[in-house]
């Protein structure tokens, strides 16, 4: 096995330069060449090939004695001996000259190949060989390029050719061949198949070299800070041979404008100017908007030149009107803008022909501005028209939308294309005959403001026509807003409707803007990377769309089933949860129900009137974490509150003293506010309870806290000091603030906190900052009597 290789230039010259040589030859060696010239039949009709090149220089032909001087040419097989095979040999028109030639060749590689050629060009071949030295590994042979073009037939050459189908047909660059190298002799034949180029950016140095972007042929950096230029074209009023400068210089008319902004003179001032009254020579045009005015005029009389274009320039002073003086100055197709030039058009005719043309953007405003109006037709047609004729879709006989309805059927019938936002007449290439057929007249739009027009696109007017919106509503939206393309259009007739039917109010014609600016930067504009022998493979895990459906089915299952079971939970387990209590004299806790929380998953759910909702990273691994959630009520606090306040007496009159206190005081009383004072610190009771408390018991450790949400108690009665909402929690039997941070939900009813510690957490209010250290009342006489009351009776 080979190890290692390394590439090297051949011995002779550089690879490049033979693999750019080779293309199609015939070779063969030199001793193939000798061989073949002495085989070859001498005919004495030729013409020896030297006598034109160096014979004419020889003194006396008649003092060559063939017999003595040239009796050894004939032997090819010894050497050349100058006594019996002169020089001057070689210019008999004979055999013995053919053969003298030859032998005198003999020592010279590039004669023997200059002589096969000279004996085919003899015998009517057009073959001129030479010697190529770097042939048969560096041996040399004699080689002729085939020359395939010269095979392609005359008629080829006339361009009319290219016009018919059948003649073109045999013009094609015929396949080189074997076949192609000149007969008698046996040749070899090469046709090289590659191509060498030489290495770009080959080296790390020549790879990271800075250079200009966008434009790397430039070779300075300062050069390259003057590249400046928009990679778009934008729109431009401009003759129509514009690209031929003579003929634009003739495009022209000589104007009075105001000598000091340089805009057209008035009407008024440009009937001043031209001495009066108007002429055939000298007038005034305007548009109809007034958007665009001329004043037209004959170049000054006086003037050098003898064509408008060099004669339109000087000042002439002007009496009576608004400006003192009005200057000569050439009215040209770029004088006016995109929206003026249909009028110049129309105006002064095949004299300017103005048409507009998307031409390299001037400078930078123009780039920003560049791009396309889509009407989804022929930009180019659109633009030669001056607009597009629409016709909206006709639902006036329809009393729901049908899918199967055939628009383009309809649209058909009319003579135009379906489109999204209508039936496009594109045969109806006259704002007047658009009209005539009760359809819109778009105008050719070049900017994003005359494209996108704010208004209903098939408002009427009073008289008629319609308004010049381009807006419509788009039920079927494919992709975003500013980017996608709608499908279908409604006929809602503004935002408010269409955003009721989910709808997206926007243009039926879209602009895309196409514009970027680009300067020269002088920078590294490519990165060197190192070869590596690495594998080119890399094994993905292909996952089973199958399995994964599954697994999303029973999970779908089992978010369904949450509810479930914590409703009947929530039905049954309250009965369940007293009788336990009552069993073991303890306060009920009622189950609410278990909240699942999924892993990286936001959510929120309601238990009862308590609301879970966990952040994305509250469960960061990949097992669902189950929050049970038990309900401890405010009242079963107050009461266990109560019972030490409560004292076992079973003395006669004491037993008849609480008959009567029970009789009087009732079950029904109103609790105050000390019964739910149950907060404390250091000894004093500095809050209450303002709602019912929940038992939080997560399955394992949350990552990251859920946020809980804890309703408050409108019915429990407030103490005026406590002002502040706090989160109680209890521990050991005692209530105390948890320290942390709480929030009121949107509607203020509840109070919610981050939590993620198990525990019981109840919603309170404690005194508010710069309280005195005080503590408030605190006790619930009513149940402590109530519940004396009935530990009597009992």
């Amino acid at each position: 096995l080979v190890s290692s290789f390394s590439y090297d230039l051949l011995p002779w010259e550089s690879g490049d330069k033979i693999c750019q040589q080779m293309a199609e030859i015939c070779y063969m060696s030199l001793d193939a060449a000798e061989t073949a010239i002495v085989q070859g039949v001498y005919d004495n009709t030729f013409t020896p090939p030297w006598v034109d090149q160096w014979c004419d220089g020889w003194a006396d032909m008649a003092n060559c004695d063939a017999s003595t001087q040239c009796s050894s040419c004939s032997d090819l097989t010894s050497a050349v001996d100058y006594n019996t095979c002169e020089g001057c040999c070689q210019c008999l028109d004979d055999v013995i000259g053919y053969y003298a030639r030859l032998k005198h060749s003999w020592s010279i590689p590039e004669a023997k190949c200059r002589m096969l050629g000279e004996y085919l060009r003899k015998t009517g071949k057009d073959a001129w060989i030479h010697y190529d030295e770097k042939l048969l590994g560096g041996e040399g042979a004699c080689s002729m390029h085939v020359d395939v073009w010269q095979l392609i037939p005359e008629v080829c050459h006339d361009p009319e050719c290219y016009q018919s189908e059948e003649c073109s047909k045999q013009c094609f660059r015929p396949e080189a061949t074997k076949e192609m190298c000149p007969s008698p002799f046996t040749w070899s034949f090469f046709k090289s198949t590659r191509e060498w180029r030489p290495g770009m950016l080959a080296t790390q140095s020549t790879c990271e070299v800075e250079s200009c972007y966008p434009q790397p042929w430039i070779p300075t950096e300062a050069e390259c800070k003057t590249v400046s230029h928009c990679e778009s074209d934008c729109p431009y009023c401009e003759t129509d041979q514009f690209w031929d400068w003579e003929m634009k210089k003739t495009m022209v008319k000589c104007s009075f404008v105001n000598s000091k902004t340089s805009k057209p003179l008035s009407e008024a001032d440009c009937k001043i100017a031209c001495g009066g009254s108007f002429s055939g020579t000298c007038y005034f045009k305007k548009d109809n908007r007034s958007t665009a005015a001329a004043c037209i005029t004959d170049p000054p009389t006086d003037a050098l030149g003898s064509t408008t274009y060099e004669k339109c320039v000087g000042q002439k002073a002007l009496t009576g009107a608004s400006v003192t003086s009005a200057n000569y100055e050439l009215l040209q197709c770029s004088s006016f803008t995109t929206e003026q030039c249909g009028w110049a058009q129309t105006t002064f005719g095949q004299d300017m022909a103005c048409t507009i043309h998307r031409l390299q953007c001037k400078n930078r405003a123009d780039c920003k501005e560049a791009g396309r109006c889509d009407y989804e037709w022929d930009d180019w047609q659109i633009q030669e028209n001056g607009g597009l004729c629409v016709a909206p879709n006709d639902f006036s006989k329809d009393t729901s939308y049908s899918p199967h309805r055939d628009f383009w059927g309809e649209c058909s019938t009319l003579g135009g294309e379906h489109r999204s936002y209508g039936c496009m007449l594109y045969q109806v290439t006259s704002k007047d005959a658009c009209t005539q057929a009760g359809a819109k007249w778009f105008p050719s739009a070049h900017s994003k403001s005359k494209c996108e027009v704010p208004g209903y696109a098939w408002k009427k007017m009073s008289s008629g026509g319609f308004y010049s919106g381009t807006m419509a509503c788009c039920i079927q939206l494919r992709g975003s807003k500013s980017e996608g393309r709608c499908e279908m259009f409604t006929q809602d007739e503004n935002s408010t409707s269409c955003e009721h039917c989910g709808g997206t109010w926007m243009s039926i014609f879209r602009f895309r803007s196409h514009g970027r600016w680009v300067e020269g930067s002088w920078q590294k504009n490519y990165k060197w990377t190192a070869r590596a022998f690495e594998p080119s493979n890399k094994w993905v895990t292909r996952i089973a769309f199958e399995k994964v459906t599954d697994v999303w089915q029973n999970l779908i299952a089992a978010i369904r089933a949450v509810p479930a079971v914590n409703f009947v939970t929530c039905r049954i387990g309250p009965t369940l949860d007293t009788l336990v209590a009552i069993a073991k004299q303890t306060a009920a806790q009622s189950t609410l129900g278990t909240v699942p929380l999924l892993p990286a998953t936001a959510s929120a759910t309601q238990v009862g009137d308590y609301v879970i909702e966990p952040s994305d990273n509250s469960v960061t691994g990949t097992t669902e974490i189950d929050v049970q959630v038990n309900l401890l009520s405010s009242g079963a606090v107050v009461a266990e509150n109560a019972k030490g306040n409560s004292t076992n007496t079973t003395g006669g009159n004491r037993r008849m003293r609480r008959k009567r206190r029970l009789a009087g005081t009732g079950l029904s009383d109103t609790l105050t506010a000390s019964c739910y004072t149950v907060v404390v610190n250091a000894g004093r009771y500095i809050g209450q309870l303002v709602g019912d408390c929940i038992i939080f018991s997560p399955s394992t450790a949350l990552d990251n806290p859920v946020k809980v949400c804890l309703p408050t108690n409108p019915q429990i009665p407030v103490y005026g000091a406590f002002n502040l909402d706090c989160l109680v929690t209890v521990s050991s039997g005692v209530y105390s603030v948890a320290p942390m941070t709480v929030t009121k939900s949107t509607d203020g009813l509840s109070t919610c906190a981050q939590l993620s510690a198990p525990g019981t957490y109840c919603p309170g209010k404690i005194f508010g900052t710069g309280e005195p250290d005080r503590s408030a009342p605190s006790g619930c006489g009513s149940v402590t009597a109530i519940s004396g009351t009935v530990v009597t009776q009992a």
